[in-house]
């Protein structure tokens, strides 16, 4: 991918964030995907990828994402973000609490170069 793919992309997947639309996201990894994820651990394939992102938006049907800034070095991306959302079904195995929490965070992506 050149660097305005990149750019690109991270805009696709910022639009997909706010729309909480899980196929948009899952489209953004490739088919053989790994995501390494401390809420999902480590899942492989888009399908699995998809799979979290529905379990995301269930646990947490009010999640917002908002990112901060990417850094693009070659295939090697690192985004920074906020995410806020309501613990509206279990998680980890912790009930629904109803609590409003946020966090900032960092992910690291490598995109594919053709």
């Amino acid at each position: 991918m050149t660097r305005e793919e990149i750019v690109d992309l991270f805009a696709e997947r910022n639009d997909a964030w706010v729309a909480r639309h899980v196929g948009a996201l899952a489209r953004t990894h490739a088919e053989n995907g790994v995501v390494r994820s401390p809420m999902f651990g480590q899942l492989h394939g888009r399908e699995a990828i998809a799979t979290s992102y529905a379990s995301l938006f269930r646990m947490f049907p009010d999640w917002t994402f908002v990112s901060d800034v990417v850094l693009i070095d070659g295939n090697r991306c690192a985004q920074s973000f906020q995410a806020t959302a309501t613990h509206s079904a279990d998680f980890m195995g912790l009930p629904a609490s109803g609590r409003h929490s946020g966090s900032k965070a960092c992910g690291s992506i490598r995109c594919q170069i053709a």
